[in-house]
């Protein structure tokens, strides 16, 4: 690429940045929702939170927070006989939409506005239960980000077991076309790679008396802070302990207003639990890096192309498999 190209792309990136600040003002604008530049340390989601509480929101776009932060993009560094471009992490303008949707309930999605615009979406699947339980006339009673009693658990039940088996690419790729108008233009016909940047999946056990949890619950910390050895928790995590083993593995306790959480972790991947409002115990893991886990698909060995256990990649397609390592991780031994 010569230094014209160069010169260039720095000004295409300049005037994509500024398309990208009028579009998202405009969608503000249109539907009548504030846009708010940020500075300092604020939590986003609480103040988002608090703008649909205090406007009666309960469909649609709640705001549009605007950041100064660190993103993935790109730089110019000088070379020999010419600059060249190269990957890094920058600051540069982030783009925070807010918005209640009619299926997933209350999420958000953040763009940079600089190259390469890498998408990141956050929902939550309580949020999604809450609206599948709506439409299907189920009572329950849920406090903020958790349900403390289900009319009908098995049925609930079994949405819950539907999320992770979603068609997620044409889910996410509607949400990027909603968001980013340079799919339509710039970037046409480009499409996002999707993965999974951490998976939560959380097993409730909702308690009627909650009188009932809190001796337990003192038990369950006090077995799992002493007694838990390092094999034991590569155990939880369908692991074995050997010699080549390498990593850190991890028993943490911690209190927490008004109670307390252990936490046990091997590498990135973890296992917690903790109480709910003196009457959910939640037992969640947590999966940062899935090719500590082994999936059934077809691969290359040796040359040839069979079908057997490989790593568990990030891709969205593989979403089932985090579901399937995450509830075995969760369940209680038989």
């Amino acid at each position: 690429m010569s230094i014209v190209r160069f010169l260039a792309f720095a000004r295409n990136d300049n005037t994509v940045k500024g398309s990208l600040a009028h579009f998202t003002r405009a969608v503000a604008e249109k539907s009548g929702r504030p846009y708010i530049h940020l500075n300092g340390e604020i939590r986003k989601e609480e103040k988002a939170r608090a703008i649909a509480d205090s406007d009666g929101i309960s469909q649609g776009l709640v705001c549009i927070l605007a950041a100064v932060e660190a993103c993935q993009s790109f730089k110019l560094v000088p070379a020999e006989k010419r600059p060249r471009l190269i990957r890094a992490r920058r600051k540069c303008l982030c783009l925070y939409f807010y918005f209640i949707d009619p299926q997933f309930g209350f999420m958000h999605l953040r763009i940079p506005t600089w190259f390469p615009f890498t998408i990141q979406i956050y929902l939550n699947g309580h949020e999604w239960l809450t609206r599948h339980l709506d439409q299907h006339n189920i009572h329950y009673n849920k406090l903020e980000n958790a349900f403390l009693w289900i009319e009908a658990p098995q049925r609930a039940q079994r949405f819950s077991d539907n999320l992770a088996k979603k068609n997620w690419p044409r889910i996410l790729h509607t949400f990027a076309h909603r968001f980013n108008p340079l799919l339509c233009d710039l970037l046409h016909p480009m499409q996002y790679y999707w993965i999974v940047e951490q998976a939560e999946y959380a097993t409730d056990v909702l308690f009627t008396n909650p009188s009932a949890l809190k001796p337990l619950y003192q038990e369950i910390l006090k077995h799992a802070t002493l007694c838990f050895s390092a094999e034991d928790v590569v155990t939880f995590l369908g692991r074995k302990l050997h010699g080549c083993f390498e990593g850190e593995v991890l028993n943490q306790y911690r209190k927490r207003w008004p109670g307390a959480r252990v936490k046990h972790r091997m590498k990135e991947n973890g296992i917690r639990t903790y109480d709910k409002h003196g009457s959910v115990l939640c037992i969640e893991t947590v999966i940062n890096h899935p090719y500590e886990f082994k999936v059934r698909r077809q691969g290359r060995r040796k040359g040839q192309e069979v079908l057997g256990w490989f790593p568990t990649s990030n891709g969205v397609a593989n979403l089932y498999r985090y579901a399937e390592v995450s509830h075995a991780a969760n369940s209680p031994l038989p």
